[in-house]
Formats: C-alpha cells, sequence, structure tokens
C-alpha cells in the first residue's frame, strides 16, 4: 500500500484480488475513526466450548481486518521453533542472488505463486515501481507437489481443533501366544515366505 498526493487530496492505493485501486484519504469533517495502535488478539478462543467466546474472537477478527487491516495474533498455539525456523528459511531465500530466485518466478505458474522482485509490484502507477521483493504462497491445484492421493485421511475435511486424546478402551486386551516353527529350506532365500503362522491371540479379562 502506498500514498499518493495531488494538490488537494492524497489517495491510498492498493491491490484487491490482484486489481488495482485508490482510496482517498478523508481529513476534517469528513474524516472516520481511525486507531492508534495494531490491535493484539488472543487466539486461545478459537478452541473454546463456549460458542459466545468463538462469537467474541470472530468480532474482533473481523473488527480488527475491516477497520485496522491487521492484528497481532497471540497464544495461537504455533511453537516458537517453528517461527523461528521459518524466518531463517525466508532470510535464506532472499539472500540467494537474484538468478536463482528468478527460477521460481510468480510468472512462471499459472496461479501466480513465487518469487517477486524489485520494482516489478506497482501499488501506485505513478512510481517506477515497489522498492521491495516478495514471494507469493498459496493453494494452487495445478502445482503437483500440492497434490495428495485420496486415503482414509485426506478423503474428508479433518477438525480445526486440537486432537481428541484417546480414550481407555473396556475391550478385553489381547495377549499372543508364540507357535515355534521351524525355517524351510528356501527361508534363505528373500523372495521365500515364512513357513511360520501369525500368532493366535488369547482374551484374557
Amino acid at each position: 500500500m502506498s500514498a499518493t498526493e495531488t494538490e488537494s487530496e492524497t489517495y491510498v492505493h492498493y491491490h484487491d484480488g490482484g486489481v488495482p485501486g485508490k482510496r482517498r484519504v478523508l481529513t476534517g469533517k469528513a474524516a472516520l475513526p481511525t486507531f492508534n495502535e495494531v490491535p493484539k488478539i488472543d487466539m486461545r478462543r478459537i478452541y473454546s466450548d463456549n460458542i459466545e467466546d468463538r462469537k467474541e474472537l470472530a468480532e474482533e477478527v473481523g473488527a480488527a481486518c475491516r477497520d485496522v487491516g491487521f492484528f497481532y495474533a497471540v497464544n495461537h498455539g504455533v511453537d516458537q521453533h517453528l517461527l523461528d525456523d521459518t524466518f531463517s528459511a525466508v532470510k535464506r531465500f532472499f539472500d540467494l542472488p537474484t538468478e536463482v530466485k528468478m527460477e521460481v518466478h510468480n510468472q512462471k505458474t499459472e496461479k501466480f505463486r513465487g518469487y517477486e522482485a524489485f520494482l516489478e509490484g506497482k501499488l501506485d502507477p505513478s512510481t517506477r515501481g515497489d522498492l521491495k521483493e516478495g514471494f507469493l504462497m498459496g493453494e494452487d491445484a495445478t502445482d503437483p507437489e500440492q497434490h495428495r492421493a485420496i486415503t482414509p485421511s485426506t478423503s474428508t475435511p479433518g477438525t480445526n481443533g486440537p486432537p481428541t486424546p484417546p480414550q481407555p478402551s473396556s475391550a478385553p486386551q489381547s495377549t499372543p501366544t508364540t507357535t515355534p516353527c521351524s525355517p524351510s529350506p528356501d527361508a534363505s532365500s528373500a523372495s521365500s515366505p515364512s513357513p511360520c503362522t501369525s500368532p493366535k491371540p488369547t482374551s484374557t479379562p
């Protein structure tokens, strides 16, 4: 996001879904209430059993996105080591030579994912380009690396909450019994099946 000034008005330029736009900065009597700091939002309530807690959280996130555009997510549960590793990986990537980064340029994918070089972005059309570089990420069905085989664990959506701890079972426990067997003459062959049968479990109360 950037701003430009005309003789009497200031505009903020932005991209909305890849489409450039601008919004006039309101001043004087036309000005609307604004904010003095970026809000901090406690994310622990996302897993609350109380629906009112989750609704309150949703309202705070919605208000922050509409009125501010940013917020700090606190108590989010993401491990600090994972955050540190992510920032470290990002730094290593942007420290690479430009010609290496250009190998994953965003124009090489159908869904505009990948590296964006200095001056390629231009939020404000009156400038020569944005003095930044970036890497665009997101779901992309055209990326073979994001394809997953349909398996019992991926065929249906999972829950967004924490995993449910296993419950103790009241069923009888099975204790395997060992059945002795002797190797066959072909046991030395890796392709030969074992002559031993599977142990038969016996139930104990």
